[in-house]
């Protein structure tokens, strides 16, 4: 082979080396890099889930979360402001022993307390459920105690088995449940609930919207919907009831929402045309049990006088807003609490009519003038049937793993709603149902 011919195979080996070597760079250096792969988001996994608000809410978190499971709090409650309930707020409960109540007297037996109840509900409610609730109703005020630190039991007169609280319990007890919530659960406040999610007859936890208008998917174990019912909802009154005119409840929720939840899974309901109205004051929210208005007006929103003896009924026939003016000294102002106006231009402004009518309308009253706006608000006995232990009902049993809690279901008040039993109802219904969505998570 002669020289130049020998030059061109060592160039052409040459290439070839350096052409293998050059790949094989490229291969071992595209190996290494790091991809990270496109995953969908893991889901977001608890034990229980509590779709809650106030009260009822907080409580039912609460218990979940001290049976040592681990409990995610969805709060639908619209504002921090200590509102007062639109009902009584009373403790009923009964003993077997003399523990709770006065040594001379005889133990309310918690038989005796559920026939009581079960009676003034037209015998229309669920016996069952409503003896259940009895049975632990002392344990579960003793429970509120220790958890809020207040001797609630004590301050009350013990041969008494209704206990109403005052306005400083109320409030105390508020406070205090409050701020033990975030030592014990996770609470978010801004996400909204879209739908349950369901494995057979099984509830597996629920699909939420955040803040950020992003979905989550939630997998729990239980879920506990605890958010009121829908008193707030006006397209549900309507729908339910016929009712309109009525205003939501300041204290948030009972916008129907876990309602909603249940229905779509297959939770049945009972007594949804029950609803017990209320009227209150308009800037707090206080109700007001009875009114007396002599030598006071009642006005319409268009500036009427009203005449009736029945304010529930009045305040209907105004859409649900009456005006109550009465003159320097009245009763009234010792009653409920008003605004002074002092003269007849500005009231004629807040009653959007003519100066000159209501001069006229008003000219048997002193001047200043005291105003309070007045509304309907709903409580709605009638909601998502449970059973004893506060499961949800479907058509063929139990819908598994779903629980209710407060206002949001029905059972205990039958026909008739029955006031002093609500904020007892919050209570018992929340520890009751708290603690079994937290054992049934733990199977």
């Amino acid at each position: 082979m002669s020289h130049p011919k020998m030059k061109e195979l060592r160039a052409a080996i040459l290439t070839a080396l350096l052409l293998f070597s050059l790949l094989l760079v490229l291969l071992v250096r595209f190996s290494w890099k790091n991809e990270i792969p496109d995953y969908p988001p893991l889901p977001y996994s608890v034990d229980v889930v509590v779709v809650g608000s106030g009260l009822a809410g907080e409580l039912t978190a609460i218990a979940a979360a001290q049976q040592d499971t681990d409990v995610l709090y969805l709060n639908l409650q619209q504002t921090e402001q200590q509102i007062v309930p639109p009902y009584v707020p009373t403790f009923w409960f009964a003993a077997r022993s003399p523990g709770l109540t006065a040594e001379a007297e005889p133990a309310y037996l918690p038989e005796t307390m559920a026939l009581e109840i079960y009676t003034r509900g037209k015998e229309a409610g669920n016996y069952a459920q409503i003896l259940n609730f009895c049975l632990q109703s002392a344990a579960s005020l003793q429970w509120l105690e220790s958890l809020t630190g207040l001797d609630l039991v004590n301050e009350a007169k013990t041969n008494q088995v209704f206990h109403k609280l005052t306005a400083r319990q109320l409030s105390e007890l508020c406070q205090e449940t409050a701020a033990r919530l975030p030592k014990l659960v996770r609470a978010e406040k801004d996400w909204l609930p879209l739908r349950l999610k369901q494995q057979g007859n099984r509830v597996k936890g629920l699909v939420v919207r955040t803040a950020e208008g992003q979905e989550l998917d939630i997998s729990a174990r239980a879920v506990v919907l605890a958010d009121g019912g829908f008193a707030s909802n006006q397209e549900l009154l309507l729908d339910y009831a016929g009712l309109k005119g009525t205003r939501p409840r300041l204290e948030g929720g009972h916008q129907g929402v876990g309602l909603q939840l249940a229905q779509a899974l297959g939770g049945i309901t009972q007594n949804m045309s029950q609803v017990w109205l209320q009227p209150v004051i308009v800037q707090d929210g206080a109700r007001i049990e009875q009114l007396i208005w002599q030598e006071a007006l009642l006005f319409n929103a268009a500036g009427q006088v009203l005449t009736g003896d029945n304010l529930t009924k009045i305040l209907l026939r105004a859409n649900g807003t009456v005006f109550v003016v009465a003159g320097a000294g009245n009763a009234v102002a010792q009653q409920i609490k008003t605004q002074t106006i002092d003269d007849v231009n500005l009231l004629a402004a807040v009653l959007n009519s003519e100066p000159a009518a209501v001069a006229e309308q008003v000219k048997q009253l002193k001047a200043p003038y005291q105003v309070a706006v007045l509304g309907l608000v709903a409580l709605t006995p009638g909601g998502l049937t449970v059973s004893e232990d506060y499961a949800v009902m479907g058509q063929q049993g139990a819908l598994e793993g779903l629980y209710a809690a407060g206002e949001l279901t029905t059972g205990l008040h039958g026909r008739q709603a029955i006031p002093e039993l609500f904020l007892t109802e919050a209570v018992v219904s929340a520890k009751i149902a708290g603690e079994q969505a937290a054992q049934w998570a733990k199977r």
